[in-house]
């Protein structure tokens, strides 16, 4: 036997031989997938919680909530890279909207403003407002009324959402800060 088929047939041995570890080690796997499959799912469970337990969550009233909706979910797929099918609850013409940060809200809400889109933006614990747009001119609008600028985030403005009228174009008058 030549020496090249030596290295060959030792070779296949090798091979062979991690070939029978691999098929162990994947028994193995299964056998505790099986075992700790309860576990699992609670830890994979308990990540889901965390992840919707740190989500900023803000409350909309908008006359065209169906596009809104639509675009938010848009939004989501695009900034988490990952499939969202989760539809907001829309009551009372209110629409919850929960977002990774209020970085990213800023950002879906400019957007919204610059599509025309009336709306308000409420923070959904302390029920004030925290922008608004009159879907009139593009832009967003601080709870005050001072334009909203890039690197600009969202804030209760200490206004009751139920007491606010969104103004027109003509009669925004910003408060100094």
């Amino acid at each position: 036997m030549s020496k090249e088929q030596q290295r060959e047939l030792e070779r296949l041995r090798e091979l062979r031989a991690k070939e029978e570890r691999t098929r162990e080690e994947n028994e193995e796997l299964e056998r505790l997938r099986a075992k700790h499959a309860a576990y699992m799912q609670a830890t994979a469970d308990m990540k889901a919680q965390l992840r919707r337990e740190s989500m900023e969550e803000l409350v909309v009233k908008s006359e065209d909530q169906d596009k809104m909706i639509q675009d938010y979910m848009e939004f989501m797929r695009r900034i988490t890279k990952k499939p969202f099918d989760e539809v907001p609850e829309t009551e009372n013409g209110m629409t919850k909207l929960s977002f990774p940060s209020l970085a990213d809200a800023s950002l879906f809400f400019q957007e919204q403003s610059e599509k025309n889109r009336r709306f308000i933006v409420v923070d959904a614990d302390t029920q004030t407002v925290m922008a608004y747009s009159n879907g009139k001119d593009g832009k967003l609008y601080h709870g005050d009324g001072r334009e909203f600028q890039k690197g600009d985030v969202l804030t209760p403005s200490g206004i009751s959402h139920e007491d606010f009228k969104i103004p027109e174009p003509d009669s925004i008058t910003p408060k100094p800060r």
